[in-house]
């Protein structure tokens, strides 16, 4: 028998992809809390870059496990820049609120907390972004070593 993956989301981690101005209200309250947002509100972009980058490795190795057959990390990852380029902060949120569904891990509390404040998932994007880019590019120089190699042989 097939064993299928199951994708999980719990919709307490999409609680911040809201219209109620509380939930917003009481969401950027946390932030406020964890240093995320200034006292006025601003994004506090070197703690949203490290949250950004935090753990992203572990999370980008297991993807790449899981999606080896279903088009890679590399088509994953175009999806992601995709939706960047356009801007679509909230889209590249549930995207990857998605695929931590798919790995089965809970998405972290500072990740579902980000769509309260539109300039702070942006930044979080970028940064991301940047990281998996990072991890994107040294699989293909891995893998175009390795085809180096195997000429030699």
């Amino acid at each position: 028998m097939k064993k299928y993956y199951l994708s999980h989301v719990d919709f307490s981690e999409l609680i911040n992809v809201t219209a109620d101005p509380v939930q917003i209200k009481r969401a950027r309250r946390r932030m406020q809390e964890l240093g995320m947002l200034s006292a006025e509100g601003r994004p506090a972009i070197s703690v949203i870059t490290v949250t950004a980058n935090r753990g992203s490795q572990s999370f980008f190795i297991k993807l790449r496990k899981r999606l080896r057959h279903r088009g890679g990390i590399e088509a994953t990852a175009a999806t992601l820049q995709m939706l960047c380029d356009r801007k679509d902060y909230y889209g590249f949120f549930l995207y990857l609120t998605f695929l931590y569904g798919f790995l089965e891990w809970q998405v972290p509390e500072r990740l579902t907390l980000l769509p309260a404040s539109w300039g702070s998932l942006k930044c979080y994007c970028t940064a991301f972004m940047a990281a998996l880019n990072r991890f994107v590019s040294s699989i293909t120089d891995e893998e175009f070593t390795d085809d180096e190699d195997q000429e030699d042989i």
